[in-house]
Formats: structure tokens, sequence, C-alpha cells
């Protein structure tokens, strides 16, 4: 179930809101969350104008188990 089709109880459960909730989730660093959107990595963060950062943990949860979506090396 996607957070689109999701009641919205779950919804609130599921939704992460700024990106301490994001890094934290993530066992990241603020920055890291940050530098993941700069480089354009195809993680599912979605930015508010105005408002910060937000993510679903499904989405995330989806996105850390596929090896595809992992950043790769940049050739030196």
């Amino acid at each position: 179930m996607t957070a689109a089709t999701a009641d919205p109880a779950s919804v609130a459960e599921d939704l992460l809101e700024g990106v301490q909730a994001i890094a934290g989730f993530l066992n990241w660093s603020a920055r890291k969350v940050y530098r993941a959107r700069e480089e354009g990595w195809t993680i599912p963060i979605r930015k508010r104008e105005g408002l910060g950062l937000y993510a679903f943990r499904s989405e995330l949860e989806i996105w850390l188990k596929d090896a595809s979506t992992l950043p790769t090396a940049k050739a030196a």
C-alpha cells in the first residue's frame, strides 16, 4: 500500500517530517540526507516549499532494499 492509497491515520503514522526524523529513520546524519537530495539520488524524499523535507517510512524501506537505488562510486 502506498501513502496515496492509505487512510489518513496510517499516512500520519508513515510520515517522517523534517530532516532530523528522516535522518534518524535512516540512521544517517542530517547532512547526508541533504547531500542525497543535492546529488540527485533517487531517494524518495520530498520538499515542501517553506516547510522543509518529508518522506514516508514505507517508501524509504522499499528504496533501501533495492540495490539499483544506491549511489554508485564516481570514476576517478
